[in-house]
């Protein structure tokens, strides 16, 4: 042992500086450690069943499947513990990308569209497409035979790649495989092509089911991992050809009975190609200019028209059972009897209170099991007419109940039965008010009619959703799909205001007369809102006709119009009840108890006679008008019109009365 010079040894403060020295080692030391023990985190989804990755059947808190395995040995060699993450199938990739796992795990196949956007490691396990259809069908052993049949897949596959390489073929679409096995033994599907590991686990134990024809086509899974991330990319290349080698990946394909053929093929040319990693772990990464683009989303538009045409039907079929419905829930909630009005009001509740998406997997999955089958068109129309009737009703029913009651009572009074005063007066109206908020629904359920693509319709939202995923182009697409949802819309829109315009009625406003009292007959007489100019009228009665002459050499009294919120103006005040015998002032008189004036009876008398009637105004004119003003209509006003002269006549004949003089009609 050298033994230091007194000068040469360190400073009284040695503890403090050998702590320091200590902890930098420590730091620059434990990096490498810590970047080692950080946790593996993949990407899969536990939903796609079987026998990838899926809940346990004895304990659904946890996740088995070969894949599982696979992540678990990859994290042992690589020394990171592997920690799952949850995540849709389709939306792997984007999730990869945008650094929620590091690497995707779950059956996704080794594409030349896919490479472009993220980078794959060496395959890990390679099959084919196997052809699944019902025991009893014979006619089926080829892709050739599947021409004018429907056949189900699993969405965004290579096996739905081959499908659509085929012409004539009807082919569904879905989110997982286990639907889709259930479609063909339900006899909704006539076959099923989906990846042989599939078929393995749903079909072939189905006793209703049997496999058909040779294995179609070749695929191969590979690990996803970004395209910056080239260190995982070798580490897990690495790691795979140690688990070839070792015999640990066809240990695990033959618990789960996946080994086969073209994997047997596989595992031989990594062993023994030299050159096998870095065929597998190349990349296209290919720039595309903005024309190039521009061409691409031209050739979109022909697949998201097909997808809108589906979309509007679905939207207005659904409507009109909507609309419908729920008028007759509305109906029988105000005026149906207890029990089926209580059956309406728990009908509404519990439509609006649960899902939409919960009530289209239960018309479409759940029915079945008690012998009822709809077809994904039919199921979608009804799925969405049965949800949006409960808010329709709700709509009508304010409606209604917005109609003032003495419209009804009048009706009533009139010798109407309830059903006729709700066919010919409240319902109409209720039918104006109610067309803002129906429109809102229509709008809402042209957007919601996105969800059924859940249930196999391909509509607008399944058609980006295929076009998106297979070129990673969410943003441009989406636009692209959103601008044809708002100029599908746009038009339903524009039509709603113009018959709401179209269908309104002319708003009743009491005025004052002047020279008339206000506690006089009259004072208050509601008058129609001024609309167009009118044509005279040649075939007027004669009486109307003197009365109208007459009246052209006076002077027009103002009208004053009623205050906002339809209350009367100063000066307008309450209407007296008129003598027995005569209707009041402001009542509408039918047009069969109009009598024509008798030829050159003044203008007080000759409401009696034998033919004629005076003309009823429509929309503030005669019928029978012609458009625009002819000259001479400008000194012609409001008070003028016909039916204003009758009213007049009318309040004179109240007056006479009162004065206890006696009306004496001319006699015919």
């Amino acid at each position: 042992m050298i033994a230091l010079p007194a000068a040469a040894r360190l400073p009284t403060r040695t503890p403090l500086r050998r702590a320091s020295v200590l902890l930098v080692l420590a730091a620059a030391l434990g990096g490498d450690a810590l970047s080692a023990t950080d946790p593996l985190r993949w990407g899969a989804d536990s939903e796609g069943g079987a026998p990838y990755v899926f809940p346990d059947p004895k304990d659904p808190r946890r996740i088995i499947g070969f894949e599982v395995d696979i992540a678990g040995a990859l994290g042992r060699e690589l020394g990171r513990p592997a920690v799952f993450v949850q995540n849709q199938w389709d939306g792997l990739i984007p999730g990869l990308l945008r650094g929620n796992y590091d690497l995707a795990l779950n059956g996704l196949e080794i594409t030349p569209d896919r490479e472009q956007v993220i980078r794959f490691t060496m395959p890990y396990y390679a099959t084919s497409e196997q052809l699944s259809v019902r025991k009893d069908e014979s006619s089926i052993h080829a892709l050739a035979d599947l021409r004018g049949r429907t056949v189900g897949t699993l969405k965004f596959s290579l096996a739905q790649r081959i499908l659509e390489a085929e012409r004539g073929i009807d082919i569904r679409s879905y989110e997982g495989q286990i639907n889709a096995y259930e479609d063909l033994a339900n006899g909704r599907l006539d076959a099923v092509l989906m990846d042989w590991p599939i078929a393995m686990y749903y079909s072939r134990p189905n006793p209703k089911l049997k496999f058909t024809g040779p294995p179609i086509g070749h695929l191969e899974y590979g690990i996803g991992v970004r395209p910056d991330d080239a260190r995982l990319l070798n580490a897990l290349d690495e790691a795979l050809l140690k688990l070839v080698r070792g015999g640990e990946l066809r240990r695990i394909y033959e618990t789960w009975g996946l080994m086969n053929p073209e994997t047997e093929t596989l595992f031989e040319r990594l062993v023994h190609s030299p050159r096998a990693l870095e065929e597998f772990t190349r990349t296209l990464t290919q720039e595309r200019p903005w024309r190039a683009r521009v061409r691409q989303y031209i050739g979109y538009l022909p697949l998201l028209g097909r997808g809108a045409v589906m979309t509007l039907v679905i939207s207005v079929t659904g409507m009109a059972l909507a609309v419908t419905l729920g008028l007759l829930l509305a109906l029988t909630y105000l005026y149906g009897p207890r029990p089926a009005a209580w059956a309406s009001r728990a009908y509404i509740e519990v439509v609006r209170g649960t899902p939409l998406l919960i009530q289209l997997y239960l018309i479409f999955y759940g029915l079945p099991n008690i012998g009822i089958r709809l077809t994904p068109f039919l199921a979608a129309v009804v799925g969405l007419g049965l949800n949006y009737a409960a808010y329709e009703a709700e709509n009508y029913r304010a409606g209604i109940q917005a109609i003032p009651r003495g419209q009804s009572e009048a009706a009533l009074s009139l010798g109407m039965t309830q059903t006729q005063a709700l066919r010919h007066v409240i319902v109409p109206q209720a039918l104006r008010l109610v067309i803002p908020p129906v429109t809102n629904d229509f709008i809402a359920l042209f957007k919601d009619s996105s969800i059924v693509s859940v249930i196999t319709m391909v509509e607008l939202t399944k058609v980006y959703g295929q076009l998106a995923s297979t070129y990673y182009d969410y943003i441009g697409v989406g636009l692209l799909t959103a601008a044809i949802y708002f100029l599908l819309g746009l038009p339903f829109v524009r039509l709603a205001r113009w018959a709401e315009a179209r269908m309104a009625v002319d708003r009743l406003v009491p005025v004052s007369v002047q020279g008339v009292a206000p506690h006089e007959p009259g004072a208050g007489l509601p008058l129609r809102a001024p609309g167009p100019r009118c044509h005279p009228r040649a075939d007027l009665p004669q009486g109307a006709q003197d009365l109208q002459r007459r009246h052209d050499g006076r002077a027009r009294p103002p009208v004053r119009r009623a205050a906002s919120g339809g209350r009367p103006g100063p000066g307008v005040g309450p209407r007296r009840v008129p003598p027995q015998g005569l209707p009041p002032l402001d009542a509408h008189v039918p047009s069969k108890d109009l009598r024509s004036v008798q030829p050159g009876a003044p203008s007080d008398r000759g409401v009696r006679g034998a033919a004629g009637r005076l003309p009823q105004p429509v929309g503030g004119c005669l019928e029978g008008r012609s458009g625009g003003d002819a000259p001479g209509n400008a000194a012609h006003s409001l008070d003028e019109r016909p039916d204003r002269l009758w009213t007049r006549s009318l309040r004179r004949i109240h007056e006479r009365r009162r004065r206890g003089e006696r009306h004496r009609p001319q006699a015919g």
